[in-house]
């Protein structure tokens, strides 16, 4: 079933904006902070054998709430249903272990897009898996998508993304 916004519930530019599916998760999250409107995702995977948001989904909402101040996230019992309220982008140094369930390219390229709009610098370390057949790598992230959002920044020069194998 696609995805369609069914509505609001109030006037004004805090108004939520509504959603059904898992389908574009991570780009409604964005937008939604962005944007400053709340946002609720209904009927996340309702049917599945395994219903409600996955791990690395919590883990993202949780990062999401790290680099920002006020961002409320809440998650119903059954995880079928999320509500976002967006906060002010903050950025910061944080440290934001992924789990292996997605690589960091999946956790990085919403981050590469709210980065702009953060009040600090936005510096993150990621512990995680690098590539895993499904998402971008993070050495395709830093070669391709890099370059291109330098364009939009007033300082490219201070974009960086480094991996770094830690030892265990």
């Amino acid at each position: 079933m696609p995805a369609i916004p069914s509505g609001s519930t109030t006037a004004g530019p805090s108004r939520l904006v509504r959603f059904e599916g898992h389908t574009a998760l991570r780009h409604r999250l964005v937008l939604a902070l962005v944007s400053g409107r709340p946002v609720r995702i209904d009927r996340i995977r309702p049917d599945d054998e395994d219903p409600g948001i996955r791990d690395y989904e919590v883990s993202f909402l949780r990062l999401l709430e790290r680099i920002s101040n006020g961002t409320t996230v809440e998650i119903n019992y059954t995880g079928t249903s999320v509500y976002l309220a967006p906060g002010t982008l903050i950025g910061g140094a944080h440290t934001h272990t992924c789990p292996e369930s997605r690589s960091i390219g999946w956790f990085l390229e919403p981050l590469l897009a709210l980065a702009p709009f953060c009040k600090r610098e936005l510096r993150i370390t990621m512990l995680g898996i690098t590539t895993d057949g499904r998402d971008a790598s993070v050495d395709t992230l830093r070669t391709s998508l890099l370059p291109h959002l330098g364009l939009f920044l007033d300082s490219p020069e201070g974009l960086e993304l480094r991996v770094r194998r830690l030892l265990a």
